[in-house]
């Protein structure tokens, strides 16, 4: 399977569509994936995240159908990302294909997907049954920010309520926004480098900046945004074995 993309997100994704509920499986079972996600009771979109041996990810996402007879319509469908393959304690690679490889390589998937979509899933088990994707409230009891972290998500969503109110249509708007995005992650990526954050205020401003970059739509990820975004996948785990 491809091994060339380093562990990440890929860069220039378009937005995901929010998720209600979601799969992770294998791409050699994605026939039974599907079957699985249709046997769902979900309103709203569902998604089906699959990856291959060397630990690429492709994200669909299924909306609404049209109705209660049709089929959910396919919305979105990318190669998201790539995750470090699975090693055992004592460094040997664990076997693809096998429960030990399925178990250790999901809860990265998930991190990832959280990555890409700037949402917060249900903690689960990659054994334990129901959904692996489960959308659930951004904020979670005994879980805080602080005070450095949530300055830098209010200001965030106090630019992405501005920007969504009025578009750029200039490209010097454009270039003046892309700036502040870059200021904004860079705030973030000092005090990542510095203090330390949490792996729940990672998450958070991880959706912050994706739906900032959803809104300005950059000609280019801004460098400190890269930076971060490394940074954080790294201290989550997406690019260790």
């Amino acid at each position: 399977m491809g091994m060339g993309m380093k562990p990440g997100v890929v860069s220039g994704l378009p937005p995901v569509p929010f998720i209600r509920l979601g799969e992770v499986k294998n791409v050699r079972s994605y026939r039974d994936a599907l079957r699985q996600l249709a046997s769902r009771d979900a309103r709203g979109n569902t998604a089906l995240a699959v990856y291959d041996n060397g630990g690429n990810v492709w994200l669909q996402v299924f909306g609404q159908p049209a109705s209660t007879a049709a089929p959910k319509p396919l919305i979105y469908d990318h190669r998201v990302g790539r995750v470090a393959p699975p090693r055992a304690a004592n460094g040997t690679p664990i076997r693809p294909g096998t429960a030990p490889f399925g178990n250790a390589i999901e809860p990265k998937i998930m991190d990832l997907i959280a990555m890409v979509t700037g949402q917060r899933f249900r903690a689960k088990r990659a054994n334990a049954g129901g959904p692996d994707l489960v959308a659930r409230e951004m904020e979670l009891e005994g879980e805080t920010l602080s005070p450095v972290v949530d300055k830098i998500v209010q200001d965030g969503r106090r630019y992405l309520q501005a920007w969504r109110a009025t578009p750029a249509t200039l490209r010097s708007g454009k270039a003046a926004r892309t700036k502040k995005l870059n200021e904004l992650a860079l705030r973030a990526l000092n005090v990542l480098q510095g203090r330390g954050l949490s792996d729940y205020e990672i998450r958070i401003l991880i959706g912050t900046f994706y739906g900032l970059e959803g809104v300005v739509r950059p000609d280019r990820t801004p460098k400190a945004l890269q930076a971060f975004r490394a940074a954080a996948a790294h201290q989550l785990g997406l690019t260790r074995p």
